[in-house]
């Protein structure tokens, strides 16, 4: 299926509660599967009178006083999935339609390099993926898009998608303090308010870890 294409999305916002805070900027690209070649790019500013997050995501509030009313953003038809590091954040804004499309989680795929952390900078540098800026929308939507050409060289991006596809599970790993660092390295997330290190998996590729975990309450 050449005409097949996924969305490489992502959002920055004015904070991280949705029922509170909103999005300022999204931007996507629209990437052809065969050939993991971008075929489109859109970012877009929203308007509004100030940003709280700028020591983050260096958004001025004087550019968002010119940008456009918040509406959704309607992808191209042939869209097949959306693609984010990490989806749930980005997902939970409901700016992407149609909402019904799949999710999938950039953190789930099967690297062919390992990193030292599970941030999408790490994880292109280790592929050889210069990153001349981040924390925008936009240039973190084109590093991922630069990430996953490149990877397509070795893997297909039609297996990796059918990778990131297979249901996972939320496992918690058992680790002390001064081991903390061997989570962080296989991509396991810190959880200040329940103090846990958690990452989605594959049942069958927990078996490979050297450490124990254990299934986690969500």
């Amino acid at each position: 299926m050449n005409s097949e294409l996924i969305a490489l999305v992502d959002t920055e916002t004015t904070g991280t509660d949705p029922k509170k805070d909103a999005v300022i900027e999204a931007s996507w690209a629209l990437v052809q599967v065969s050939t993991a070649k971008v075929l489109e790019v859109h970012s877009q500013c929203f308007r509004a009178a100030s940003n709280p997050a700028e020591a983050i995501n260096g958004i001025p509030a004087a550019l968002l006083e010119e940008g456009d009313e918040p509406e959704p953003v309607v992808l191209d038809s042939r869209v097949t999935a959306i693609v984010a590091h990490n989806a749930d954040f980005d997902r939970q804004w409901g700016v992407f339609r149609p909402l019904e499309l799949p999710w999938l989680d950039t953190r789930d795929w099967r690297w062919p390099r390992a990193s030292a952390d599970s941030k999408l900078v790490e994880i292109a540098l280790a592929h050889g993926v210069g990153v001349a800026s981040a924390h925008r929308a936009y240039t973190d939507v084109l590093t991922m898009a630069a990430l996953l050409e490149r990877v397509h060289e070795v893997v297909p991006l039609s297996e990796q998608l059918e990778y990131a596809r297979r249901p996972r599970q939320l496992f918690e790993a058992i680790v002390s303090f001064e081991q903390k660092d061997q989570a962080k390295s296989a991509g396991f997330r810190w959880e200040p308010d329940r103090r846990r290190w958690v990452r989605r998996m594959l049942p069958e590729d927990v078996a490979k870890l050297g450490f124990r975990t254990r299934v986690a309450a969500v």
